[in-house]
């Protein structure tokens, strides 16, 4: 008889028993304990009881991989065909699953039968997480794998994939944890620790998402799944595949580890619910169904509540990382070209204005099944106040760069103080040290220094600005909440006639939303990015080298490193992410033979605001765009347009799709047109403001096959795509 294996993975810093619970140790002991149930929970990162590396581990996700390949050797040692498996996890545990999800569809589960010891199993564990990691670059790794190590009696006999009956995730986020942006995307660039595949695969039968709306730390934003692809998007959204569902409240609201656990048990209960339901719609017989005990329940049940305490995200040590709310439409056009879907529990804490709820983050397209769902309609009011709110967003945010630089300041300061005197050279410290260290020096060393007085008057004006703000702020978003729902709140109709006539906020808006002023940003965001990553890469390429030659010995290396080679007829689905600045496919043409290269579905497709598809920008592009054109990597094709290459031959168009005939051998790699600087590091910087996402397929033609024809490329006329 079948059974059910649940594998849970716990949040940073959780672990089950010990503090503040989270949802997956509530869920973990809610599961019933019974023939037919198998479940094994993992305590998340950072959750060591040796504080230096507990803070490591939380920054860095240093045994984030250790947790994997545990849960993935527990599936090994248990599974069977036929058994369904179920994956939970929060925060960074939903990183984790979501890895190992990735890990058993691509990689398979390796045949026990066939290991000889425990050191020969803990090696093929850790080579096939090696062959994941490296799927983005290399898919060859893991399909290699699974040929060479994949149970031969799996859902899919002929790929020896695995099947994932359910995954059940609260509010992800990426592997690296650190408080600085651009220092983390630097690391993760070298070290390539984040989530890069963010399309769930088909073979996982559910995915559900629970969502923070009010969490105001950019390292934590989500990592969603990109539902652009899905072909259920005109469902109603309980009958989804995937279903990601936003939940007021901040990351450990929704997720659990707060002292005071009402709101979590809101989006526990919703997950518990979407398992039965899901498994009612897809198991015929109840009793193989995920059973759960009943007491635990309704205790649950009866716990919840939307209108429970919200915590801030950034108060304490907090407040270090960046101020950056949670953008919802900026998100949702990445990730659907549906509507949000808010929980129901969302409006009821806006209907009741429960202390004073009003988030500006909510997007005019959001749907959910509340009552007052129906008369929520954007007025003019409304947005008025929303991007009012924005804009006093953009100046928190500078008001926080402000207090980044004088800590700065004060830091190198604090550095040259007493306790290096005795051990530095006299000419290694500023001429004021020995002034701030003896009695009466300081106030002789503030009269001299002036670089102590502007970080000492500014750190406190900048705080004190911080708070009026955020005051404003809420008294913004509440007027405008007024508009659409005026029970429990003030009218608030002064505030908006005051929104319309501010100058301040007028020039400020302008600011904000100015394209070049964006564009600039992104620009140099990005290039602090890579030159902070060409000066840690010798350090830390060097340790990702030896790390991998320790995880994939040579031999093994050669026969994963195999390309995949299709035979005469084959064909296989790829998604392409426009933002790539070279995606490997892993597939090798033959020389002399002809293959058929298709877009079946591309999906918001955008160069920054540009509007494109597989064949270029939709609109003539801007005249500085036009100034890049020398610099594309094909100047004789459109910006934006799809190319491939094979091997080291010259770009060649793809558009919608086309017939290639390779006149080499080589390793077929898909791209964009857009600017290549032509500079190590630099090479890629003008791919990170391109959006969108296609799947397509590749097809090797048989002998006797008729001439493929590609679609007439309409030029800069393309009719714009969903």
């Amino acid at each position: 008889m079948p059974k059910n294996i649940v594998l849970l993975s716990d949040g940073t810093g959780n672990h089950g028993g010990v503090g503040h619970e989270s949802n997956v140790w509530r869920l973990d002991r809610a599961i019933a304990r019974q023939d037919g149930q198998i479940c094994c929970y993992g305590d998340g990162v950072g959750s060591q009881d040796f504080k230096p590396l507990r803070a490591a581990a939380g920054a860095f996700g240093i045994g984030l991989s250790r947790n994997v390949r545990e849960l993935y050797g527990f599936l090994i040692r248990h599974w069977e065909p036929g058994d369904r498996i179920y994956l939970f996890g929060f925060s960074r545990g939903a990183f984790t699953v979501r890895l190992l999800t990735g890990l058993i569809v691509h990689c398979g589960i390796p045949d026990l039968g066939a290991i000889d010891s425990e050191n020969a199993f803990n090696r093929v564990v850790r080579l096939a997480y090696c062959a994941y990691r490296r799927h983005h670059d290399a898919p060859q790794f893991t399909e290699n794998f699974r040929t060479h190590h994949g149970r031969q009696h799996a859902d899919d006999t002929n790929s020896g994939k695995i099947s994932v009956h359910f995954v059940g995730i609260w509010d992800t986020v990426d592997a690296i944890g650190m408080p600085f942006d651009e220092l983390r995307e630097a690391f993760d660039r070298v070290m390539h620790l984040s989530f890069r595949d963010r399309v769930l695969s088909h073979s996982v039968t559910h995915g559900c998402h629970a969502l923070a709306i009010d969490d105001a730390r950019k390292t934590f934003h989500p990592v969603m799944w990109d539902e652009r692809l899905e072909p259920d998007l005109d469902c109603e959204p309980d009958a989804r595949r995937i279903q990601q569902v936003w939940f007021a409240g901040a990351h450990a609201n929704v997720g659990g580890g707060y002292p005071k656990p009402q709101m979590a048990l809101v989006s526990l209960a919703w997950m518990i619910e979407r398992v039965r339901a899901c498994d009612q719609r897809s198991i015929a017989n109840p009793s193989e169904r995920l059973v759960f005990d009943p007491v635990i329940l309704e205790s649950i049940a009866r716990a919840a509540d939307p209108h429970g305490r919200l915590y801030d995200s950034r108060v304490g040590l907090g407040a270090i990382y960046r101020y950056a709310p949670r953008d919802l439409e900026k998100l949702r056009q990445d990730y659907t070209p549906g509507a949000l879907h808010l929980h129901p529990s969302v409006l009821a804490r806006l209907e009741q204005a429960t202390d004073r709820y009003a988030p500006h983050q909510l997007p005019s397209c959001a749907m959910s099944s509340h009552a007052l769902a129906s008369r929520l309609v954007a007025t003019d009011g409304w947005r008025t106040a929303m991007q009012a709110c924005w804009t006093l967003t953009w100046m928190r945010q500078l008001i926080y760069y402000v207090l980044l630089l004088s800590l700065m300041v004060l830091m190198l300061h604090a550095v040259t103080m007493w306790p290096l005197a005795d051990l530095l050279p006299p000419n290694l410290l500023p001429a004021d040290h020995y002034q701030i260290g003896r009695p009466g020096g300081l106030e002789d060393a503030l009269k001299s220094n002036w670089t102590l007085w502007v970080p000492l008057l500014l750190i406190p004006l900048m705080l004190g600005a911080r708070q009026v703000l955020k005051a404003r702020q809420h008294e913004f978003a509440s007027a405008g909440w007024a508009c659409l729902n005026s029970d429990h709140r003030p009218h608030g109709q002064d505030l908006l006639k005051h929104i319309s006539s501010s100058s301040i906020l007028k020039i400020a808006t302008r600011i904000r939303t100015a394209r070049t002023v964006n564009l600039l940003a992104e620009i140099t965001h990005g290039a602090i990015v890579r030159v902070l990553s060409a000066i840690a890469y010798p350090i830390l390429r060097g340790g990702a080298y030896l790390h991998s030659a320790w995880c994939i010995p040579c031999p093994w290396h050669t026969s994963l490193a195999k390309p995949i080679r299709l035979a005469q007829g084959e064909a296989r689905s790829l998604v392409f992410e426009t933002n790539e600045f070279s995606f490997k496919t892993g597939i090798e043409f033959a020389a002399g033979e002809r293959y058929a290269i298709e877009v079946e579905h591309a999906s918001g497709w955008r160069d920054a605001h540009h509007e494109a598809t597989p064949c270029g920008l939709c609109n003539q592009p801007p005249r500085l765009v036009q100034l890049a054109t020398p610099l594309l990597r094909d100047p004789h094709q459109p910006i934006f347009m799809l190319l491939a290459r094979v091997g080291r031959s010259r770009p060649q168009p793809i558009g919608h799709g086309t017939e290639i005939k390779s006149r080499h051998r080589g390793m077929l790699e898909l791209f964009v047109n857009d600017a290549d600087l032509r500079i190590p590091m630099l090479r890629d910087l003008f791919y990170c403001n391109n959006h969108g996402i296609a799947r397509i397929r590749v097809e090797h033609l048989p002998d006797e096959a008729p001439g493929w024809s590609r679609e007439t490329i309409p030029g800069h006329t393309c009719a714009k795509e969903r």
